[in-house]
Formats: C-alpha cells, sequence, structure tokens
C-alpha cells in the first residue's frame, strides 16, 4: 500500500542518513553513565548508529518486498528502543 511505502521509505532515507550524517547521530547518544548511572550500553556511539542504520533499511526493504507485519514490528520494537 501506499502507507507502506511512505513508511519504508522514511525508514531507508534515515538509515542512510546514520551513514553519511554519522557525527550528528552520534552526538545524540548519552555518555555512558547518564541518566544517574543507568546508560550503561556497550559498544561505541558509531558502533550503535550503524547498527541501528542498517536495521532501518534492512526492514524497510524487507517491509518493501513482503508488506508483512513482521518488518513493521522491527522496525517498531527499534523505535521503541532507541526513544529516550
Amino acid at each position: 500500500t501506499q502507507l507502506t511505502k511512505g513508511i519504508a521509505a522514511t525508514f531507508i532515507f534515515a538509515g542512510v542518513g546514520h551513514f553519511t550524517q554519522e557525527e550528528g547521530f552520534s552526538s545524540m547518544m548519552p555518555h555512558r553513565g547518564a541518566w544517574g548511572g543507568l546508560w550503561q550500553l556497550p559498544g561505541s556511539a558509531r558502533f550503535h548508529v550503524y547498527w541501528t542504520g542498517v536495521v532501518e533499511i534492512a526492514a524497510s526493504l524487507w517491509m518493501l518486498r513482503t508488506g508483512g507485519p513482521v518488518p513493521a514490528a522491527v522496525l517498531g520494537a527499534l523505535v521503541a528502543a532507541v526513544t529516550p
């Protein structure tokens, strides 16, 4: 549907941005120990920017190909996981 294509295009655009604007995305990551010590995510900000970009692009392409609910759920879970 048009909605599926629009959502997928939005996430593909954002996913590509993770690679072309990596510094901007990395600067949004909280430092280790932020939020009263609760933020203890291992790995560098760059690593997390890249893997989330890959997931956004891959799940979007999957959603375009199948139109199924699973890739949409993956994108929803990713948004929930990275939104403070």
